[in-house]
Order: C-alpha cells, then sequence, then structure tokens
C-alpha cells in the first residue's frame, strides 16, 4: 500500500496488522532537510517491527544542522543500499543498519568568524550499524569511505579516504581511526610529494583530539602530526618531523618535493617541525628547519656541507626570525668559494625577501665581506656588495688567467655586483694596492703588439719586466652579455731603466673573470631560487 507522509511517498508492505505512518521515524525526514524514497518491506507483529530495503533507495540532504560547520554548496544525494530497522514489541529499543554510497558535491567549512573553505566531496561509500535504547541512548558505529576530499583554496586533495568512527549516545562522533592513502598538492609539478596519513580522534571535553603518522605515500615515514579541534570552529596543530638521511643510492629531496629534482648526489640530515592554526593566525605559526652537513651537486655546482637552522615566525606570509645563520664549507663552480656564512631574515614586508644583515665567505685566498642587503626574488635585478682587506695580488692575477703577470702585494677595495635576471653585471668594481710592491709583465703578446712603435715603446716594455709600483689600482666591469674589462693602473719605476725614472701605465688586459663571476652567480643563484621555492610552498 501506498501512505503520503509530509508530500512524499511511503511504500510499505503490510502484514499481520495495521501499519501507522508515525511509528516510522522516516516520517521525520521532511522537517529536517531530507527528502526520502524508501521502497521498504515492513512488518510489524508481535515480535516487534521489522523494517527492510527491497531495492535502492535515495536521500537527497538539502542542508545540514545550522549547529554544524559544514554547509552544502549543493544537496548531497545518497543512494541507500542496505537498510534495516528492527524495534522491540515495547518500543524501548531498536537496531539499525544502513549501507549506500554518495556522489561528488561541493561544500564550504565554517570557521569561527564564519569565513566559508570552499571544498569538494568527491565519491563516498558509508554504512551505519547500531541500537538504541530508553535512557542510554545509542550504541553506534559508522564506517566511510571517501574517494577525495579537495580543498582549492590551498591546491591540496586528499584520496581514498577511510574511517571507522564510534558514535555516542547522542550519534556524535566520539573516537576514531582513519586513513589517507595520498594527500597531494594540485599544482604542475606538485610542491610536495604524495603523503600518506594514519592516524586517530578522540573525543576530548569540547573537542577533538587527533594524532596521526605521517608517511610519503611510496616512502618512508616523515614524522608525527598531533591537533586539537574545539567545537567552536578553531583548530591548531603541530607537525614534528625526524631526522632523515639523505644519501646517493636513498632517500633524495626530490622524493619529498619535485621541486628539488635538480638536486643530485645529496647527503646529510634534514629535520623539520611546523605549528599551523585554523582560523590562520600568523602570529601563532611556527617552524623550524634543520639542515646539518648538507652536500650535493646541482646544474655543474658542487656544494659540500651546508648547515642551516633556520627558525620560522610566521608560514603566510613567509617570516623569519632576525639573524638566521647558514653556513657552507664550499661551493665549487670553478673558482671555489670556502667558509662561507650568511646573517639573514627571511620577510615579506612588502613583499617576501631576504634581508641580508652580513657574512662572509674566503675566494682566491682573501676574506671577503658580504654588505648588508635585501635580495627580492620577484624584482627583475638585486644588488650586493663584496670588499676584502687582503686579496693577494699574485693570487688574483692567476684567477683572471693572465700570461705573463704576475706581483706581490694586497689588495683592498669593493665590488659592487648586480644580478640582472640569469646575468651578473659588475660595474666599477675598484681594488687597490695597499702598500708599494712589485710587478711584472713578461708577455709575448705585449711585446709583439707593441714592436716597431719606438725607443719609448720599448723602454716601456722593458720596465714592466720588473715593475716597483708605488700605486696599483684595479678597475672591474662586467656587462651582461660577460663581456669582461680589467683595467691595471700603475704609477712607479723599474730600476734598471732610465736610471729609475718613473712611468704611469693603464693598461687594458685581455683576462678571464669568467670562472670568478660565475663562482658568485652560482652562489647566489642557489640562494635566490632557494627562497622562490620556500615561497612558492606557502602560496
Amino acid at each position: 500500500s501506498v501512505r503520503r507522509v509530509g508530500g512524499r511517498e511511503l511504500r510499505a508492505a503490510r502484514r499481520h496488522r495495521h501499519l501507522a505512518a508515525e511509528r516510522l521515524p522516516l516520517a521525520e525526514a521532511e522537517a529536517r532537510g531530507l527528502d526520502l524514497s524508501f521502497p521498504l518491506s515492513v512488518t510489524y507483529g508481535a515480535d516487534g517491527l521489522e523494517a527492510v530495503l527491497e531495492s535502492e533507495g535515495n536521500l537527497v540532504v538539502e542542508q545540514l544542522a545550522r549547529d554544524l560547520p559544514l554547509r552544502l554548496k549543493r544537496q548531497l544525494t545518497l543512494s541507500i543500499d542496505e537498510a534495516e530497522f528492527r524495534m522491540a514489541p515495547t518500543q524501548q529499543s531498536y537496531s539499525y543498519h544502513l549501507q549506500g554510497r554518495g556522489k561528488t558535491t561541493d561544500a564550504q567549512v565554517l570557521t569561527t568568524a564564519d569565513t566559508p573553505l570552499d571544498v569538494r566531496l568527491g565519491r563516498s561509500r558509508f554504512s551505519v550499524a547500531g541500537s538504541f535504547e530508553a535512557g542510554r541512548g545509542h550504541d553506534a558505529t559508522a564506517e566511510t569511505a571517501v574517494a577525495s576530499l579537495g580543498v582549492p583554496a590551498y591546491g591540496i586533495t586528499a584520496e581514498e579516504i577511510a574511517a571507522r568512527t564510534a558514535l555516542d549516545a547522542e550519534l556524535a562522533p566520539v573516537e576514531s581511526r582513519f586513513s589517507v592513502a595520498s594527500l597531494h598538492s594540485d599544482t604542475d609539478p606538485p610542491l610536495v610529494a604524495p603523503l600518506a596519513i594514519d592516524g586517530e580522534l578522540q573525543r576530548r571535553g569540547a573537542g577533538y583530539d587527533v594524532a596521526a603518522d605521517v608517511a610519503l605515500a611510496t616512502g618512508p615515514r616523515l614524522g608525527r602530526l598531533e591537533a586539537r579541534y574545539d567545537d567552536a570552529g578553531t583548530a591548531k596543530a603541530h607537525f614534528e618531523g625526524r631526522f632523515l638521511r639523505f644519501a646517493p643510492d636513498a632517500l633524495q629531496p626530490a622524493d619529498l618535493s619535485p621541486l628539488l629534482a635538480d638536486l643530485e648526489d645529496v647527503e646529510g640530515r634534514l629535520f623539520a617541525e611546523a605549528t599551523f592554526v585554523w582560523p590562520q593566525d600568523p602570529a601563532e605559526e611556527s617552524a623550524r628547519l634543520v639542515l646539518e652537513d648538507v652536500s650535493f651537486r646541482s646544474q655543474g655546482v658542487a656544494v659540500e656541507d651546508l648547515s642551516l637552522d633556520l627558525a620560522l615566525r610566521a608560514l603566510l606570509p613567509l617570516r623569519s626570525e632576525p639573524d638566521q645563520k647558514l653556513s657552507i664549507g664550499r661551493i665549487d663552480a670553478g673558482a671555489p668559494i670556502e667558509d662561507m656564512t650568511l646573517r639573514f631574515g627571511l620577510d615579506a614586508d612588502p613583499q617576501p625577501q631576504l634581508q641580508v644583515a652580513g657574512g662572509g665567505f674566503t675566494l682566491g685566498g682573501a676574506q671577503w665581506r658580504l654588505g648588508a642587503t635585501r635580495l627580492d626574488p620577484a624584482a627583475p635585478d638585486n644588488s650586493l656588495l663584496l670588499a676584502t682587506d687582503n686579496l693577494d695580488l699574485a693570487t688574483f692575477f692567476k684567477l683572471i688567467e693572465v700570461e705573463g703577470l704576475s706581483g706581490r702585494g694586497l689588495l683592498a677595495g669593493q665590488i659592487p655586483i648586480r644580478f640582472d635576471g640569469e646575468n651578473l653585471v659588475v660595474s666599477e668594481g675598484r681594488l687597490t694596492a695597499q702598500a708599494p710592491g712589485q710587478l711584472s709583465i713578461r708577455s709575448q703578446a705585449l711585446a709583439s703588439a707593441l714592436s716597431g712603435g719606438g725607443e719609448t715603446v720599448e723602454l716601456a716594455v722593458k720596465a714592466l719586466e720588473d715593475f716597483r709600483y708605488e700605486d696599483l689600482s684595479i678597475t672591474v666591469n662586467m656587462s651582461a652579455n660577460n663581456d669582461a674589462q680589467v683595467l691595471l693602473s700603475l704609477l712607479g719605476q723599474n730600476p734598471a731603466v732610465l736610471d729609475g725614472q718613473p712611468f704611469r701605465f693603464n693598461i687594458n688586459l685581455e683576462s678571464n673573470l669568467t670562472s670568478v663571476l660565475e663562482a658568485l652567480r652560482q652562489g647566489y643563484s642557489l640562494s635566490d631560487e632557494a627562497l622562490r621555492r620556500a615561497w612558492q610552498l606557502r602560496q
């Protein structure tokens, strides 16, 4: 027979005696925003009431209860495969079992400030089984499997979510075991490798405690996540990673993020931890990244013994504590940079940037100081200033690879460098001898070029073979096209030429600055790319 309940049809086979619609809890569904279509076979006799689903039923949910922090953007359609309901004759207790499937739908999660966060729920399967007893309430368990859960604002998707949840007397979750087969970013390429999560949820006071193990979906365990969600809609989570060891034939950074694929043969250790809050509050977020004795190759550059202990005080936008320290044992891109240190801070006011407080390194046997500057990964160019007080003249001549040029003395000065995209530009770098010294140019190319220039020219060439300079300066320029110019200015004399008569020379040297400046360019590129990647992870 067919009975009308709230404008919907309820089909029931009546056996033994008359069945009143108000005896079925389903009769209240319409008032709760549900649209039901259940073809039920109902038996009601001395043993109580039994209702069994005869064929597939449908349940359409227009909206969830207003006290839940979840709102449906479009109706949720559920297909019911199995349903059983049994009530004792006294009507003081009953048992039930429900199993079905859900279609993809869009929803919003609300925060304490009612700020909506869009989510997309994929296809799902669910079941609920339990019993009810007057005075004691429900004793039930729910199982859920969701194909995917996407959060477009964060560019992340969780796939193959499974949960088994114990419900309390009022059918609210009290404890649950859950797993996520793959949590991944939706960018191309992905920011991080897919993660697998396995954890548990417990009701504590006015909220839930969550604890979960986090691992690579196809790799080792990475660490532990612990979180607290309050009924008011706030949440706080802390992830503490394990110390991960990199080795050429084992774990590599590319296994953690495809963005790090150009780091090869990586060795060393990594540790990370982070604290997140919801709703977002930069003042409550923090993180720490530790690198210990890390060595690798990247784009033809070898880096050895990199160490960093980075403390972040905000994650979006990215900010660090001031005076962070990075140290690198050696960067080899032709001319090796050694014993490099960098003091810095990460900031985002008004845009992401690396605030360099200072630092230094050894290049060409000399100590070089790095002046305070700001590096902006979004800017078309960045600048920095290098200074030294003890560059050996002979070593400098070896670095620029000028044939037949040697000397003694110490140079001091500054070299301003501008990084124009991938290019390095030097404008009027100047190094000056700190005291008188000796210089020798014995170049067949120079002698051939000046041959036939007369006695004065020949005497000048002779003087340069053993020149005792009083003043010496070197001006360095390099264009974005790698056109290098080194101007050597000298004032002095050769005791064996014209009784020590002084000469002043201005000589353009055909030098090779490529290896020296390429080492600086590569060192900058590594730091600039690291900042770009760090900022990209938080977009």
